[in-house]
Order: C-alpha cells, then sequence, then structure tokens
C-alpha cells in the first residue's frame, strides 16, 4: 500500500538531493488532476473557438497558452529533482508556483467574461446572427471557465503546501538553493589548516664554512 506521505521526489534515492524540500506522494495526485483539467480545459476552449474562432476572444487563446505553460512547469517541478538534481533550485520552483497561479487566474477569469458576452448576445435574440452549434460552442465556454477556476484553486492549494514544505526545509536544512546546503559555519571553524615550509637543502651553520676540495698536484 502507497503511504501518501512519502517524499514522491526521493524515488531515485537522496543522493545529491538534500536541497530540494521533501513532497509527499499525495501532491502528485493533485498535479495529475491538475493536468487532466489543463487538458479539459484546452479541449473545450478548442471546441468553442472553431466555432467563434480566437482570433478576437482572448480567453481561448489564452487557454491554449496556459496549457503549455502548465506542461513546462509540470516538466520541470517533476523531471529535475527525480532526473536533473542539480538543475532544480526551490526558489525558482516557487516563482513558477506563483506565475502559474496568475495564468490560471486569468484563464478562467476570460473564459468567464466571454462566456457571459456570447450568452448576452444569445438572451437578445441575435442567435440568427450566431455560427452553428453556437449554443453549444457558450456550453463548452462556460465548462472551460467553471473547470478553469477549479483548476485555479487546485493550483492555490499546492503552492500554499509547497511554501509550507519550503519552510521545513529550509529550518532543518538551512538556506540552500541550488547545488546542496551550504558548509556549517562549525564545520568551517573547525577547519585546521596546515602550512609547510621550504627545506632549503645545502645549508651550512653559520661559522663553520663549508671546506673546498682542491684537485691534488700533478708531478
Amino acid at each position: 500500500m502507497i503511504d501518501m506521505h512519502n517524499n514522491v521526489l526521493a524515488r531515485n534515492g537522496d543522493a545529491g538531493r538534500d536541497h530540494i524540500p521533501a513532497v509527499p506522494f499525495w501532491m502528485a495526485i493533485v498535479r495529475a488532476f491538475q493536468f487532466l483539467l489543463a487538458l479539459l480545459v484546452m479541449a473545450l476552449s478548442a471546441f468553442a473557438s472553431s466555432v467563434f474562432g480566437a482570433a478576437f476572444f482572448p480567453g481561448y487563446g489564452m487557454s491554449f497558452f496556459v496549457f503549455a505553460w502548465t506542461l513546462i512547469f509540470f516538466g520541470y517541478i517533476l523531471a529535475a529533482p527525480l532526473f536533473f538534481p542539480e538543475a532544480y533550485n526551490y526558489w525558482a520552483h516557487l516563482g513558477l508556483e506563483i506565475t502559474t497561479n496568475i495564468f490560471w487566474l486569468t484563464t478562467f477569469a476570460l473564459l468567464a467574461e466571454e462566456a457571459a458576452g456570447w450568452s448576452i448576445v444569445g438572451d437578445f435574440g441575435l442567435d440568427t446572427f450566431l455560427p452553428k452549434n453556437w449554443n453549444a460552442a457558450i456550453g463548452a465556454t462556460k465548462a472551460g471557465a467553471a473547470l478553469g477556476a477549479i483548476n485555479w484553486a487546485l493550483f492555490i492549494a499546492t503552492l500554499i503546501s509547497f511554501g509550507i514544505f519550503l519552510h521545513q526545509h529550509r529550518l532543518a536544512h538551512g538556506a540552500a538553493g541550488f547545488g546542496g546546503n551550504r558548509a556549517p559555519a562549525d564545520a568551517e571553524k573547525n577547519n585546521t589548516v596546515v602550512t609547510t615550509h621550504p627545506v632549503e637543502l645545502n645549508h651550512v651553520p653559520q661559522g663553520h664554512p663549508q671546506q673546498q676540495s682542491h684537485p691534488a698536484p700533478t708531478a
């Protein structure tokens, strides 16, 4: 049975990963739901944009962008700790979490605004000027906005959770972001520096001049 509190980022061992905050397994499950919701929002936006067009409606284009951004974000926070730990920086992770929250807030707000605008057009009896399948496209836009809001709430939850894990990590390991922990202060103080002096060869003490040898005279 899987322990939901096990560190999901330690699947490849802890060697070289002392600078990576421990993340429980349940966070991986939440990430899976976030990816699924992002995929659904993108698919619904793709259908709605195929009916209304995406040139003048930023909500649809934002849905495509935030889906691609979410993939890049997941790639960094999962692949870097597991396979390239030296490339992981928890401050970069935190910054990406905040940025992703802003993007998802923007996405669902734009979709909700566009859904409301299309609904008003239909309420005024102008549906004859709307393209075919406009009603289904409006429903898809509303569903995309609702799922986007849920996904934004999930990203808020993971942002707060990661902030707590990061704080706990810094309390336990000290300030370490890129490439491992700093050396403890006590260890630095206890380091002994051994210096050696050059040895002077052929040294003759003062007062004892060195005798010179002369060759014997020849007859």
